[in-house]
């Protein structure tokens, strides 16, 4: 039934994330557009490639890694992905189902700069795709994804951190340390703290 199930990180980690037939289309789709991003732009995409794997060393417990992971970085970009829809949902206190301009203002993070909120997109790993002619490819996952989400009640305020599970499994799909996915992913352990209340006074925990 569209808005009951409640929204848990067991649930956000059951029902979409990395074991989840439903997270699976997800992944395919944004695997290929952006594979189609990287075939296109080939210098950005090395420079990006370069400044990911510096990323990854830092990381890493073993020493410098000289090898893109591109599914990695694919998982990654779900989360966000996910974690953007999610928290515009908390903001709105409904599952949105949005149009093409609103779809974009979200992923590209103009939807939570207009309300006051600092956008946390990690520009250096992912900006290039959520900016055109890249971003137009991504609504019909991003459609697909808040499809998913109206099953969910987004008007109760969240008492947990919703995405440990998921970061967890993240961390095991990769190896690599679940401090460093938080330095990452810092919109989606905000939302611990976030309450309207809090957006509409611009506050954070």
């Amino acid at each position: 039934r569209i808005g009951a199930r409640p929204v848990t990180a067991y649930s956000i980690a059951k029902d979409l994330g990395f074991g989840s037939p439903f997270c699976q289309g997800h992944i395919n789709s944004l695997k290929a557009s952006v594979a189609e991003a990287f075939e296109d732009n080939p210098k950005y995409a090395d420079l990006i490639t370069q400044l990911w794997c510096s990323f990854v060393s830092y990381l890493r417990e073993e020493g410098v890694s000289n090898q893109f992971d591109f599914v990695t970085y694919v998982d990654e970009f779900y989360i966000q992905t996910l974690g953007k829809l999610i928290c515009a949902n908390y903001i709105e206190n409904k599952a949105l189902s949005s149009d093409e301009k609103e779809l974009k203002s979200i992923l590209c993070g103009a939807f939570f700069e207009n309300r006051g909120l600092i956008n946390f997109v990690e520009y250096d790993y992912f900006g290039w795709l959520i900016s055109e002619p890249y971003l137009t490819d991504l609504l019909p996952v991003a459609t697909a994804i808040q499809q998913d989400l109206l099953a969910y009640n987004f008007k109760a305020k969240p008492e947990e951190d919703l995405f440990g599970r998921l970061m967890a499994q993240l961390a095991h799909r990769s190896q690599r340390l679940y401090d460093g996915l938080k330095k990452l992913d810092r919109i989606l352990i905000t939302l611990k703290f976030l309450s309207y209340e809090k957006v509409k006074k611009n506050i954070y925990s």
